[in-house]
């Protein structure tokens, strides 16, 4: 006996064959291919299914037709072979307006300065919104304090990058320099006064910045992500790339620079995008290219100081649409799921649990029932489109197979996006040693049978004299 599969359902007549593709049609007697209006999209997509049903190819389909098309799109993808998979298969035209994120190139690093921006409460903000959700459990309010406190500061300092803050909290000399013209932060509120009571902490400075410091050793101890957020002036300027319609390529694979390092640097890059974005409302509605932003994983990288349905609520006004993907229902808060059910207008459901399709179901209802949701077979889903901003009926559909990679594209696609936004890490490192000297560890009395050592940036011990400590 063969147990009986979800039931097929036709698409509705209305729905586009082209624009942001979806597959094929699998109702017996419709073999047409389904797509969603390039309009519909920005209402945003969220994409629920169980590891290995689909999605991926779904993504990489849909960027892959932005990249056809001369759309502007940015994918943030946590395990690297989703943007391997899109590389393989760029088209010849979108290859020099591709930038690539990936910490795994032992050579160049593209940059990011977290810290730049227009409106330095708004980049701080941001900042410290990110450590505070992904540290969620061991983030107090004074940590919080220090660090807002410390990048608001370097905000104001020509050529600083979140790489300082460790030097700012640790060395006398470097805290000094900065404070040595008070008139920087006059737009900033007087900090000063907090460097006062920092200055007066004496012996417990260490005591109140350890819980700081740890989570930041351990994002920026990692040289990739030290080459990435140390460049003070990086070659990639995110506004450009997109309002060029370029591609925006992130990996951030946790298996090679691990999970919370993987959580908070996709979260600074959604974080960037959406201050680009923000700055679109200055424009006239109809200057404002569309944008697509694929987050696989989603819960892991939307991590921006307002709440998650503000942000979809604004995010199509900005021309920015968002394909939101992850496993299960249990990976989100109820209010992220409440956002989500009233503000992604399409819904595209793979294989679930049975539980999550008794969830899901009333967006499918009357078509498809938690039975049909439940028993999806692989690379097969269930829609709810969008159709002229308004919910069409549900149906069923088969994503198509990726396209042969096309040879050597991938060697042509990083050399390019190398030589346009990257920088040699090498070059980065001294850098950042030129300008700071030995980071992040205070000086110590050592015991006389052991010679005292300053740990650098490159982790090589280097001696130093008796009877100076900081």
């Amino acid at each position: 006996l063969q147990r009986a599969r979800a039931r097929t359902v036709a698409p509705p007549r209305d729905l586009p064959e082209v624009g942001k593709p979806l597959g094929s049609a699998d109702h017996p007697g419709y073999t047409r291919k389904v797509a969603l209006a390039v309009p519909d999209a920005a209402h945003h997509v969220h994409l629920v299914g169980e590891t290995g049903t689909g999605k991926s190819t779904l993504i990489a389909q849909m960027v892959l037709a932005d990249a056809e098309a001369g759309r502007a799109a940015v994918v943030i993808d946590p395990k690297g072979d989703l943007v391997n998979s899109i590389v393989e298969r760029l088209p010849k035209q979108a290859i020099g307006r591709t930038c690539l994120f990936d910490p795994d190139d032992p050579e160049v690093a593209v940059g990011l300065n977290v810290l730049s921006g227009e409106d330095p409460d708004l980049v701080v903000d941001q900042i410290v919104s990110v450590f505070r959700r992904i540290y969620a459990d061991a983030w107090g309010a004074r940590s919080d304090d220090i660090m807002r406190c410390a990048c608001l500061t370097l905000t104001q300092v020509p050529g600083a990058t979140l790489a300082d803050v460790g030097a700012l909290l640790t060395n006398d000399e470097f805290r000094a320099q900065v404070r040595s013209d008070p008139s920087r932060f006059r737009n900033i509120g007087d900090v000063n006064l907090f460097w006062d009571w920092f200055e007066q902490l004496g012996p417990q400075r260490a005591t109140n910045i350890g819980p700081l410091m740890n989570k930041l050793r351990a994002f920026l101890l990692r040289g990739p992500v030290r080459a990435i957020v140390g460049q003070s002036d990086p070659k990639l300027d995110v506004g450009k790339l997109i309002d060029s319609g370029g591609l925006l390529l992130v990996r951030v694979p946790k298996g090679t620079i691990g999970e919370e390092t993987s959580r908070v640097l996709g979260a600074f890059i959604v974080a960037r995008v959406w201050q680009v974005c923000m700055q679109r409302a200055r424009r006239a509605e109809r200057d404002r290219s569309p944008v697509g932003l694929y987050v696989d994983e989603m819960h892991n990288y939307l991590a921006l100081p307002r709440s998650f349905e503000d942000l979809l609520a604004e995010a199509r006004g900005y021309g920015l649409g968002l394909v939101l993907a992850h496993q299960h229902m249990g990976q989100l808060t109820p209010n992220i799921r409440d956002a989500l059910a009233a503000n992604a207008r399409t819904k595209v459901t793979f294989a679930t649990s049975p539980d999550d399709a008794s969830v899901l179901a009333k967006h499918f209802a009357p078509q498809l029932s938690d039975y049909d949701l439940a028993n999806l077979e692989a690379f097969q889903a269930a829609c709810r489109p969008c159709i002229n901003g308004a919910h069409g009926p549900a149906f069923t559909f088969r994503t198509e197979p990726l396209e042969p990679e096309i040879a050597q594209r991938a060697t042509e696609a990083r050399d390019e996006a190398a030589h346009n936004f990257g920088v040699p890490r090498s070059q980065v490192d001294a850098k950042l040693r030129n300008r700071i000297g030995e980071l992040g560890d205070e000086w110590v009395d050592e015991p006389v049978d052991e010679p005292p050592v300053a740990l650098r940036l490159d982790h090589r011990p280097v001696p130093v004299s008796r009877g100076k400590q900081r």
